[in-house]
């Protein structure tokens, strides 16, 4: 008859909650029914859509339970996987007698019990809230694939979309390639920001050269985006940095922390 917790530490943005604050409300949880918890499992390395029997803490805690224990957990969202893994799940539990009691649903959802008096807000917001925590796994699932999607495009050399940077362009194939006067265009504003010329008066010259209207921001972004290209692909390519391109990444680093001291 022992109360368990289980902890979900969500590595995604969406349905977040602390440690402290799961750990908090499972310990009142045990308060307001006049028992301890014996035991809490914390899970930090798990992607809530897996099922909960083949999460590392999960399982273990599964394995562990006994008929007349109850399983107490923050958010249903945390041990239900999907539509598919909650129908396991629960049909496994109550075959073995373990309650399963949801803290934001404030309900057991595998075993009857006596209901104690109280206002209660009906069927309808109780199968709201489930619906919510299957969305929360559903859209996880859903992120994770565009996740993979976009990783294998750009291990392929596919462009991910969006505005084509200036000195690039998007070949047949979907792939990002140079724009060879761009570029060129490119290496004279690098050139005159290394012999200290202002934005302004680069996107000036330009103008004047090439008949191009840049601003005095988007230089500097364009300048930006390309070293930050630069040191993502020496990182893949391990190399050393010339000394034109530490000067203009001095002046970029520069540039980024008068802009922050504006703001």
């Amino acid at each position: 008859m022992a109360i368990i917790g289980y902890i979900f530490l969500n590595p995604e943005k969406a349905g977040r909650m602390s440690l402290e604050d799961q750990q908090r409300a499972i310990m009142a949880y045990g308060q307001e029914v006049g028992r301890q918890v014996m035991e809490i499992y914390v899970e930090q390395a798990a992607s809530i859509r897996q099922a909960l029997i083949n999460r590392a803490e999960g399982g273990k805690m599964i394995e562990r339970v006994r008929g007349g224990d109850t399983l107490v957990v923050a958010r249903a969202a945390y041990v239900l996987g999907s539509s598919r893994e909650a129908s396991r799940l629960l049909a496994d539990l109550r075959l073995k007698k373990v309650s399963m009691y949801c803290l934001d649903l404030a309900e057991d959802i595998t075993c009857d019990r006596e209901r104690r008096l109280a206002v209660s807000d009906g069927g309808a917001v109780l199968i709201q809230k489930l619906l919510a925590a299957l969305s929360l796994c559903d859209s996880s699932r859903h992120g994770e694939a565009i996740r993979e999607a976009k990783k294998y495009r750009k291990q392929a050399g596919k462009y991910l979309g969006g505005p084509v940077p200036f000195g690039w362009r998007v070949d047949g194939a979907g792939r990002l390639m140079q724009n060879p006067e761009q570029q060129r265009v490119i290496r004279e504003m690098k050139q005159m920001r290394e012999d200290r010329w202002s934005f302004r008066a680069i996107s000036g010259i330009v103008r004047e050269r090439h008949g191009l209207s840049l601003s005095h921001e988007g230089i500097r972004r364009i300048l930006a985006t390309e070293q930050s290209r630069r040191d993502e692909k020496r990182q893949r390519l391990p190399g050393a940095q010339s000394s034109s391109e530490q000067v203009l990444q001095r002046r970029v680093e520069e540039d980024r922390r008068r802009d922050r001291k504006k703001r």
